[in-house]
């Protein structure tokens, strides 16, 4: 008993800090780095689409990144294609899956600058 009344909580407390920022350092912060690029592409969509007098809830603009981003990688295969040719039907390609799938109609260079973003995407993949 009296080697636990002898106990600075100061120590425990610095002991737990440390413990705690070792396991930011270790779990959190890279845990948030994978989540920020991902969110870094998801605010430049959301942007684009205001740009395009356009506003969509999350779940909305999360479908319309991963469509971009899959029309992106199926097309990035073909070599047969330029990148001006590749551009231009990811852009139609875009375009039409939207209208189907989620009812919405969007201006060229709206859809032009989602599948810029999208590229920009696959580019760090």
């Amino acid at each position: 008993m009296d080697i636990l009344n002898s106990i600075d909580l100061n120590y425990v407390y610095a002991i737990l800090l440390v413990f705690g920022l070792l396991g930011t350092k270790i779990w959190l912060l890279p845990y948030l780095k994978t989540k920020g690029i991902n969110q870094k592409y998801y605010n430049l969509i959301e942007q684009s689409l205001l740009l395009g007098n356009m506003m969509f809830r999350s779940e909305k603009i999360s479908k319309i990144f991963d469509i971009a981003v899959g029309i992106v990688s199926t097309l990035e295969v073909l070599d047969s294609l330029d990148s001006n040719e590749k551009h231009t039907e990811a852009v139609g390609e875009l375009a039409q899956k939207l209208l189907v799938e989620l009812n919405i109609q969007l201006c060229k260079d709206t859809l032009d600058s989602i599948i810029r973003i999208a590229v920009a995407f696959m580019g760090d993949k």
